[in-house]
């Protein structure tokens, strides 16, 4: 279903190429929305994910505030998909990033517009892949966080804590690494990005 954002399938394309590689064991990396499939491989297939780096990204790790946080996210998407944004605005973008790198936001904006489904139908898919802590205990792999000093959704300790001893935290102190934007996915030796 083209219309559709399916992270499930989004893992499943991810096995079959580390399949078709002979690849497993390898290190993940999940970057804005790539973070939902990176830490979805690692929990269904173990044996193939060595370790996972999330940048910018909650990943389906949801508690309250994240989840309100989202549902904001959401009214934006919305908001932007009734009227043509203004250049340089993105649902996934804070405001403050928009006004500081203006042109990196328009590039943001502008590479997903491409293709389908929109940013509203992906980002209504992410908000329904939510990792609960039985699903979270078949995780196998250590997991590295990176987040930005101006990340609205990913906060110090927050979702760290649903992962108990396997997570550790790095603080982008410079720059926001959600402005890099999840371009799709490589295999590059055993390091898989998405």
């Amino acid at each position: 279903n083209r219309g559709a954002y399916d992270n499930g399938r989004l893992v499943e394309d991810i096995i079959a190429v580390l399949q078709s590689l002979g690849e497993n064991n390898v290190t993940v990396v999940g970057q804005s929305m790539g973070g939902w499939t990176a830490l979805g491989l690692a929990i269904e297939r173990p044996d193939l994910v060595r370790a996972v780096v999330l940048s910018a990204t909650v990943g389906g790790l949801f508690d309250d505030e994240i989840a309100q946080h989202y549902e904001r996210v959401m009214a934006r998407a919305r908001e932007l998909a009734s009227k043509p944004p203004a250049l340089g605005v993105h649902p996934a973008l804070g405001r403050q990033f928009a006004s500081q790198h203006p042109d990196e936001a328009y590039l943001y904006q502008l590479l997903t517009s491409f293709g389908s489904p929109s940013p509203g139908k992906v980002a209504e898919g992410l908000g329904h892949t939510r990792f609960d802590d039985a699903t979270l205990a078949r995780l196998r792999a250590p997991v590295l966080f990176v987040v930005g000093e101006d990340d609205e959704a990913v906060r110090t300790g927050r979702i760290i804590g649903r992962l108990a001893q396997r997570a550790q935290l790095a603080i982008d102190a410079v720059q926001s690494v959600e402005r890099f934007g999840s371009l799709g996915a490589a295999v590059v030796g055993d390091l898989v990005v998405v």
